[in-house]
């Protein structure tokens, strides 16, 4: 495989990886109603999850920025990729868990913020290590 096909197929998978990232959040975010229900939090409680995985998103990039510069963007993007989909299954595993009503809705709902800080930190560096791949070198 020569350079410019290689880095078309990365292009590709990266641009795939990014989408279904920004997808699982998306999920998410139109199912807060039906979580809401399911689980017993309230909508405001789940609006509150999603905002804290947002704000640690916004503040954790200049540091993997920093990052990247120093590490390169493949240990980055892996940590990232391992960090928030262990998260976003605790996420899942702790709703449904609340649903069934085998764990305490007090307990439960920490481990959700605890969960979304974990995704929120690791996304942080999925964004910038992609983009660092997919931009032309000087």
């Amino acid at each position: 495989m020569n350079q410019a096909s290689y880095g078309k197929a990365l292009i590709k998978r990266l641009s795939a990886l990014v989408i279904t990232i920004g997808a699982s959040q998306m999920i998410i975010l139109s199912q807060i109603s039906l979580i809401s229900e399911y689980c017993g939090l309230s909508v405001a409680e789940l609006g509150m999850l999603v905002a804290i995985g947002t704000a640690c998103i916004m503040f954790a990039g200049p540091y993997w920025g920093q990052r990247i510069d120093r590490l390169g963007a493949k240990p980055v993007l892996r940590f990232g990729l391992i960090t928030s989909l262990l998260a976003n299954v605790v996420f899942v595993g702790v709703i449904l868990l609340l649903g069934l009503q085998r764990l305490d809705p007090s307990l439960g709902f920490a481990i959700l913020i605890c969960s979304r800080i974990v995704n929120g930190i690791g996304a942080a560096g999925i964004y910038p290590s992609c983009l660092l791949y997919t931009s032309p070198s000087p």
